[in-house]
């Protein structure tokens, strides 16, 4: 099958999955409630988490026919969705939602081995090594990223556009520098994130956002953007 065919399919798939998971949602509560800072209208279902994590990994077994070898970015992102959707249905503290992502970044660095070794030539002083901070540095790298989409999650289109961006710019340079397996995978990533997004963003033909990303979907696309360009 040809990668664009299935780019395509997982695009469709997703999309497909969103409008199912949508109605799901409003069956068991899992929808936000205009009010306070929130001014948007109707209960729009929060399913960002379960659509993104389901679509890419309805994309990996299309494109490679086995999760195998991301199980460790599919353990972490799990521990995300699990506490996200956890927090959109009851309001986890704080304290508990960090002790999540620790775990989950925990996960990636000892089970994934995905550590940041080096910052390369930042300052235009050299080569910057993490050596013995690496592990500690990834995992607050990975808190601050995680954190920081959340908090761009703001606005219809907003969060995930960014990711989507990045995503992108992520595997066009994966492509042009012949790392073909992470340009698989990243553009698997923004398949899914394309799809979600014209479900978050208002058209002329969708006055409002059709579906929000919650805290399960936020933290995923933050920990996403982390993973997927290792």
């Amino acid at each position: 099958m040809k990668p664009l065919i299935q780019y395509a399919l997982i695009f469709a798939g997703t999309l497909f999955l969103l409008r199912l998971l949508a109605r799901l949602a409003t069956r068991v509560g899992l929808v936000d409630y205009p009010g306070r800072r929130k001014r948007h209208r109707g209960e729009i279902p929060l399913i960002g988490g379960p659509a993104i994590f389901a679509g890419l990994a309805f994309g990996v077994l299309l494109t490679t026919d086995t999760l195998y070898p991301y199980r460790p970015l599919f353990a972490a992102l799990a521990i995300l969705l699990i506490a996200g959707l956890l927090d959109d249905l009851r309001d986890l503290t704080p304290g508990q939602k960090l002790f999540a992502q620790l775990i989950a970044g925990l996960c990636i660095v000892f089970w994934g081995h995905h550590t940041v070794l080096s910052l390369g030539d930042l300052f235009g002083i050299g080569n910057i090594s993490t050596e013995y901070w690496a592990i500690p540095f990834t995992v607050i790298a990975l808190l601050g990223l995680i954190n920081a989409i959340n908090m761009a999650d703001g606005a219809d289109g907003l969060a995930s556009g960014l990711s989507l961006i990045a995503l992108l710019f992520f595997a066009v340079s994966a492509l042009l520098t012949g790392r073909h397996v992470s340009a698989q995978l990243l553009f698997t990533a923004v398949a899914v994130v394309l799809a979600f997004w014209f479900m978050n963003m208002r058209f002329p033909w969708q006055a409002h956002a059709r579906a929000f990303l919650g805290d399960s979907g936020s933290m995923i696309l933050g920990a996403l953007l982390y993973l997927v360009q290792h």
